[in-house]
């Protein structure tokens, strides 16, 4: 929306001795797009930490998979850090057979004498994070720490836990990709006018 208004502006308000304000109106819109999309994100104010020299350590992650986390996952770092299944569920008699990560994924496979209900994961919940059990995607649920808590109802299990983008950021990306190829079309049209 941003983006058309732009430029209908820059059409509207285009002549040889305004020829520069068509593209500062195609920025203008560009970054009203992007200033849109990083406010509408729902931020918790109270989770929120304010990295300084003396909480980097508590919130910074010594581990490939995670830069930073929640101030309410401070307590279960050494979890998190070793994504251990077994330490995030110790009141269960579970065994972590393989952990494995690629390109946004992180996958377990467990297995357990018993039924497991619930598990809790040594990952925290964020938005556009999916979780599968035995290649079927699951509700996640959150602990109180913010780890994801998915149900398994088996004995054993191969979970993926996937990072998937949000619709947000599709519709970012694409008002991103509209914008370049309408600055493209312009840019040429503008050339072969004068």
């Amino acid at each position: 929306m941003v983006f058309l208004i732009a430029l209908i502006a820059a059409t509207v308000f285009s002549s040889k001795t305004l020829k520069y304000l068509a593209p500062i109106l195609t920025i203008v819109g560009i970054s009203s797009s992007l200033a849109l999309n990083f406010s509408s994100i729902d931020v918790n104010s109270q989770n929120m930490i304010k990295i300084s020299s003396q909480n980097y350590n508590k919130a910074s992650m010594s581990c490939e998979t995670l830069d930073y986390i929640p101030k309410k996952a401070y307590v279960v770092k050494p979890i998190l850090e070793s994504h251990s299944v077994i330490q995030a569920n110790k009141n269960l008699a579970i065994v972590q057979d393989q952990r494995s990560t690629s390109y946004n994924t992180v996958n377990y496979e467990i297995k357990s004498k018993n039924n497991i209900s619930n598990l809790v994961l040594p990952n925290v919940y964020y938005p556009g994070m999916h979780v599968y059990v035995n290649n079927r995607e699951v509700k996640i649920k959150q602990n109180q720490h913010q780890l994801m808590v998915v149900p398994v109802n088996s004995k054993s299990a191969k979970i993926s836990v996937e990072y998937q983008k949000t619709k947000l950021q599709i519709i970012s990306g694409c008002i991103s990709l509209f914008t370049l190829i309408g600055m493209i079309i312009y840019l040429v049209f503008s050339k072969r006018k004068s």
